[in-house]
């Protein structure tokens, strides 16, 4: 008789990992995993999602360059790229002699996305009563078109998110979480007062402990005034100046995601990349 899984035990103990042994996961439970993913539900029932398993070390080298330089991506035995696919859809409708496309480019965009969240997070429950271990990683979407040329994606096929999966060297710290009665609203959005809801996320995020040095300050004035101006960027960075830190926020929005701006797919870029497969935001269209 299988072992029973207690599901809430293993949704409270599910955390991130970013160190992985070298060994391969067994085909048979890969399997199982990909069993699970697409036993997910999906808008339509459709299934607009493909996903790319990524073992190759010449390519897991290369998705870890483009991903921050981050090693755990090459180390780890495999990666998956969740893509959304429409390509498979248009081929099926157009050999069935039926219409496909009239839908708006940002409902199938939002649709795809979706359908390839569900599918990821039902993988990453299913490896957990596997022993495996993830991590999510968006920088994916920075690097879209890189991304769809080592992966050879056709029109109409769009990288949405990657999932690294292995057994993991040890067991890593559970990030906290809000409590849920800062994130559920009972029949329409409450505001909490600011008063409430900043000790709850002191406590998720920690007392701020980022180090302020002049590199990082100077990156995050001139998101500040690029974002709000300058009168507010100066009253900011003078309370940083006061404080001798920089809080989880001011860290990872005004330093680190912004670092790789030059590097990074623009939103016009961004905009550019989906023309060029197919979904065109602009025109509302999808030829």
């Amino acid at each position: 008789m299988a072992e029973q899984i207690d599901l809430y035990k293993l949704l409270k103990d599910r955390r991130t990992c970013r160190s992985f042994k070298p060994d391969p996961i067994p085909q048979e439970v890969m399997a199982r995993l990909y069993e699970a993913a697409c036993s997910a539900p999906s808008a339509g029932g459709f299934q607009r999602i493909s996903i790319v398993e990524i073992a190759d070390q010449e390519k897991k080298d290369t998705l870890a360059r483009i991903s921050r330089n981050q090693r755990f991506i090459a180390d780890a035995p495999i990666n998956l790229v969740f893509c959304i696919d429409g390509h498979r859809m248009r081929r099926i409708a157009e050999y069935e002699g039926a219409p496909y496309g009239q839908d708006y480019a940002i409902c199938t965009l939002w649709m795809g996305i979706i359908d390839a969240t569900i599918s990821a997070q039902t993988l990453v429950l299913a490896a957990e009563a596997e022993g495996l271990r993830s991590c999510y990683n968006g920088n994916v979407v920075d690097n879209a078109d890189e991304v769809s040329e080592l992966l050879n994606l056709p029109e109409h096929v769009i990288p949405a998110f990657m999932l690294t999966l292995g057994y993991p060297r040890s067991n890593s710290q559970r990030s906290r979480k809000y409590p849920y009665d800062v994130i559920v609203h009972h029949e329409t959005y409450k505001d909490m007062s600011m008063e409430k809801l900043y000790p709850h996320h002191i406590e998720k995020c920690g007392k701020p402990h980022f180090a302020a040095n002049a590199a990082r300050c100077a990156q995050l004035q001139k998101i500040l005034i690029r974002q709000y101006g300058t009168e507010f960027a100066e009253k900011a960075m003078e309370q940083v100046n006061e404080q001798g830190f920089l809080t989880a926020y001011q860290y990872w929005f005004g330093c680190y995601y912004p670092s790789n701006e030059d590097t990074a797919m623009t939103a016009e870029g961004y905009r550019k990349f989906l023309r060029n497969k197919g979904l065109d935001l602009d025109e509302n269209g999808m030829r």
